[in-house]
């Protein structure tokens, strides 16, 4: 394995094709900035100068091309900060990893090819001076405790300013501890949650709901199935989408069919 990574130069002018398609390069701090890499099919060494020591480099794992994108302008609008490559899969967040080796690596939870829990180990045995946050659309308790223990300094929450995340960053790069006491707090355990998982807490109504979304039902057919409103099916999707810790139906519905989540009622 790779210990460094020796990049390449841009060509001025170039457009960025990222991982999503060709779309127009991020806005840097000046003209002369590098443009973040992004990973697809056969993977391309960053558009970038060496970074000097004083700048964190960071590596964004997000499937969502417009989050991915707002992540690297918030943090590339600082001077000590550059975004080095974004991935949208497991796979390629590996490759990304191992090719630039970041300071920081920035992590959803909710990837098309797997969880960032479950890839987060790899990555850190790849890069074992790399610190790493995950970055969710759900903060929940059980996603803190499985995150903290795949590796993770935190969870921060997608709801979040841009500026708690930039502090995140920067802490973690200096060796500074970023988990706040009430972290703490929640990562101990009571009764009730020692052996819940993600979706243990669903409704008998919401895995019947869950079920039909599985099985490609919509809004106003599981309505009718069910004999409730549409209205009452838009509550329960969103119920379930907050236990799960996601924030699409598709990605509930992975969820269902990756794991025992409607096997345990």
């Amino acid at each position: 394995m790779n210990g460094a990574c020796h990049a390449n130069q841009p060509r001025n002018g170039d457009p960025m094709t990222n991982a999503f398609g060709s779309v127009p390069a991020l806005r840097g701090k000046a003209t002369h900035e590098p443009r973040p890499e992004a990973v697809d099919g056969e993977p391309r060494l960053a558009h970038s100068r060496p970074a000097s020591p004083a700048v964190i480099t960071v590596v964004i794992v997000e499937d969502h091309l417009l989050v991915a994108e707002s992540l690297a302008v918030a943090l590339n609008a600082n001077n000590d900060i550059t975004v080095v490559a974004i991935a949208r899969t497991c796979v390629m967040a590996l490759d990304a990893v191992e090719r630039h080796r970041p300071d920081v690596l920035l992590l959803d939870q909710i990837l098309p090819d797997g969880r960032g829990t479950d890839v987060l180990p790899g990555l850190l045995a790849s890069c074992p001076s790399m610190k790493a946050l995950l970055v969710t659309a759900r903060d929940r308790d059980d996603l803190l405790a499985r995150a903290v223990r795949a590796g993770a300094a935190t969870v921060i929450g997608k709801n979040r300013q841009a500026s708690e995340l930039i502090g995140a960053v920067r802490a973690l790069a200096a060796g500074e501890a970023v988990i706040t006491p009430d972290d703490i707090r929640r990562l101990i355990p009571g009764p009730r949650d020692q052996h819940l998982k993600a979706g243990d807490d669903l409704t008998t109504r919401e895995r019947e709901v869950l079920t039909m979304l599985l099985n490609g039902g919509n809004t106003a057919g599981i309505a009718v199935a069910l004999t409730i409103t549409t209205t009452s099916v838009r509550h329960d999707v969103t119920a379930i989408m907050a236990k799960l810790g996601v924030h699409s139906r598709r990605e509930a519905i992975l969820i269902a069919v990756r794991t025992d989540v409607l096997e345990n009622p």
